[in-house]
């Protein structure tokens, strides 16, 4: 009978144990969002962005044009951007790997066309391959499919 006992008695503990921690509040808080300290294309000009912090030149610290993914940061050079503002908007950004001999890369970017308000348009072109060769300058090309007032280009590792 004792063991009979025990049995009933450990069953009746996880029951309890069970029981406690359905009691709880199985609901999670949701994780607060961090606020961005880059004046981004929405900011208005003179004004400072959502949770931008005071810069002690009293600059503005803007969302960068051209964006690389981290580990290319150091390899990829890009020269002025030239941009034909027409119907569409068409952008020739200059790129040159900085790698020396024989090595190359291959890179994947995209070009994101934004209207006058800062929000990108609703049809963005996807992204396009290029290898990239050692000292050698290459054209990273786009247009828009709609009428922009900005861009911007982001270049990451080929996938």
């Amino acid at each position: 009978m004792s063991t009979n006992h025990r049995t009933i008695g450990t069953v009746a503990a996880m029951l309890a144990l069970l029981g406690l921690g359905a009691c709880r509040n199985s609901e999670k808080a949701p994780y607060e969002g961090k606020r961005d300290t880059l004046a981004t294309s929405t900011t208005p000009a003179g004004e400072t962005a959502w949770g931008l912090v005071d810069q002690p030149d009293g600059g503005r610290r803007e969302y960068p044009q051209i964006t690389v993914e981290y580990g290319l940061r150091n390899h990829l050079a890009f020269g002025e951007p030239v941009v034909e503002q027409r119907e569409i908007m068409s952008v020739t950004v200059p790129c040159r790997l900085l790698a020396d001999r024989s090595e190359f890369s291959r890179v994947q970017y995209r070009f994101i066309f934004l209207k006058d308000n800062g929000t990108p348009l609703r049809d963005q072109p996807d992204w396009r391959f290029m290898r990239l060769d050692a000292r050698q300058q290459v054209f990273l090309r786009m247009s828009s499919t709609d009428t922009a007032a900005s861009w911007r280009l982001e270049v990451r590792g080929a996938r």
